[in-house]
């Protein structure tokens, strides 16, 4: 017990916690030690078993154990996901490891290539978490009895998009531009359905992440005479997919009076594009497709946010893309609707 209060900067700790909570040291100070034992020798199985611990032997007296404990929750449900995309998880060394007893991650710095950050990180919890929010908004739609309203078209084309935007940082040249709607785009070009509408998606996709503009869900072309608007949809008939309709809209103008003009509204399905992102990142071929220097370029600019985390990021994104040129290739995808 002694020498875990020798250090001299624990001891001040514990004594402004025992102020704060107002008790004496020989009341609080054995469970303090007992508890710091237990993690101490239960990190060290953690460090040299690779099966799981028993769960009679754990400890709620530790809070530490905590996330060893939600590891070990965890560990059936991303083996279930690798099973599901057809992945192995490596250590950083590339040896098959097993995730119950491997350190925590804090993000992308913690791995050195895309094979491992995506079969350890984007697939298991990336993927798994937009799966959760997608089953979880449906379940609610049914239960409210399938509305026309709360669906969850907002927040999951918000979750997916952003999505893209990151995955789309590894999918261009190293001195490609890392703005979000260039990334997006990226992505949407590796997918089936928006291969040809990728800057579409790109530009009005949750409007380039979350909103760099305004947040109208449409868009006026030719001096005001129509409109062009996307809209994403969570319906569950995924047949619903893809579609061209026309609406009338009185359209708002600063100088004149509203005018009612023609609105052409292209719809896209999450649930089609988030099964497209599925099958892509599952390719195997997929990760050669990356560039080393590309991840690595984006790796670099994640721990400078780290060690900097006041400064603009805006120079990290800097690169080539389509500049002035974004609107006019912009509308050309729309008249090739």
């Amino acid at each position: 017990m002694d020498r875990l209060i020798q250090d001299q900067e624990f001891r001040a700790l514990l004594e402004r916690k025992l102020k704060e909570l107002g008790q004496r040291e020989d009341a609080v100070l054995p469970g303090l030690v007992r508890s710091a034992e237990e993690h101490a020798t239960a990190f060290q199985t953690s460090r040299t078993s690779s099966d799981e611990p028993d769960a009679s032997k754990k400890t709620s007296s530790c809070p530490v154990l905590l996330d060893r404990d939600r590891r070990s929750e965890y560990s059936a449900d991303v083996n279930a996901s690798r099973n599901r995309f057809g992945t192995v998880a490596r250590s950083r060394h590339g040896a098959a490891m097993n995730i119950s007893t491997r350190t925590f991650y804090q993000g992308i710095w913690d791995f050195p290539d895309l094979p491992s950050y995506l079969h350890e990180w984007v697939i298991p919890y990336m993927l798994n978490d937009l799966q959760t929010v997608f089953d979880g908004a449906r379940n609610r739609w049914k239960e409210l009895g399938c509305p026309q309203a709360g669906r969850g078209d907002f927040l999951l084309s918000t979750a997916l998009f952003t999505l893209f935007d990151h995955l789309g940082s590894f999918m261009g040249d190293v001195d490609d531009s890392l703005s979000p709607r260039e990334n997006i785009s990226r992505c949407a070009r590796r997918l089936e359905s928006t291969k040809g509408v990728d800057l579409i998606v790109g530009h009005f996709g949750r409007n380039a992440l979350v909103h760099r503009a305004w947040p109208q869900t449409i868009a006026a072309m030719d001096n005001g005479s129509w409109a062009f608007g996307l809209n994403v949809t969570a319906n569950p008939d995924e047949s619903d997919h893809l579609k061209l309709y026309w609406r009338m809209y009185q359209l708002p103008n600063e100088v004149r009076k509203p005018t009612m003009v023609p609105v052409l509204k292209f719809r896209l399905n999450v649930g089609v594009l988030r099964r497209e992102l599925e099958g892509l990142l599952g390719d195997p071929k997929f990760p050669t497709s990356v560039r080393s220097e590309v991840f690595l370029r984006v790796r670099n600019n994640a721990i400078q946010c780290c060690n900097k985390p006041f400064a603009p990021p805006e120079g990290l994104l800097d690169g080539k893309g389509l500049g002035r040129t974004w609107r006019t290739a912009v509308e050309t995808q729309i008249r090739a609707l």
